[in-house]
């Protein structure tokens, strides 16, 4: 796996498509010779997914190089995939923004009553952002509210697995010592009060 321990926070909540629109996000910084993911970097990533013909979201994919160039990037070559590979050596820690934009669409599928997070909640964070990403997606007609509606449609027609319970433990596992220290805590209290 290309994505480290800067990624990994809400890993177990992220959709496989949020995934793999991840793994080209870092497949994007690796072809420009980047250190860091940016923003551009996980919008780029966004337009790589596959959607349904009747999906709305399908425009980015359709119109994955009119974002290109308005993030002022070069056309993909053919054997992007490969070179991308070949250039997988160390892994790519994602930049200040990132962070805080994966921390926003962690909020709004919060917001949404939702455990997993989504390639939908992902775009409104970056709209929530700013910047030239989020000018690139207005630019293609998505409004934050537009957006909010194509999720939630989305959700409606495909609506998303429960998480398991193993999925749920891994996500709060390090909240188990401390479970477990306040269990043994209060057990000592109660004998010792029982002694009495």
């Amino acid at each position: 796996m290309i994505l480290n321990v800067g990624w990994r926070t809400f890993y177990p909540r992220y959709t496989n498509s949020l995934k793999l629109a991840l793994y080209y996000a870092v497949g994007e910084a690796r072809l420009r010779g980047a250190r860091k993911v940016s923003v551009d970097d996980l919008l780029l990533g966004l337009t790589h997914n596959s959607h349904a013909e009747d999906c709305p979201f399908r425009v980015l994919q359709d119109r994955a190089q009119e974002v290109r160039e308005s993030l002022g990037r070069e056309r993909l070559p053919n054997d992007w995939l490969i070179r991308v590979k070949s250039l997988a050596q160390n892994p790519l820690r994602p930049e200040l923004p990132v962070k805080r934009v994966l921390r926003v669409a962690l909020i709004e599928a919060k917001k949404d009553g939702q455990f997993w997070i989504d390639t939908d909640h992902l775009q409104r964070a970056i709209l929530r952002e700013g910047g030239k990403p989020a000018a690139a997606l207005q630019s293609l007609g998505f409004t934050f509210e537009e957006t909010e509606r194509f999720g939630a449609q989305g959700r409606m027609k495909y609506p998303p697995k429960a998480p398991t319970l193993g999925t749920r433990i891994r996500q709060y596992k390090p909240a188990v010592p401390w479970l477990a220290f306040l269990v043994g805590f209060v057990g000592a209290i109660l004998y010792l009060h029982s002694q009495n």
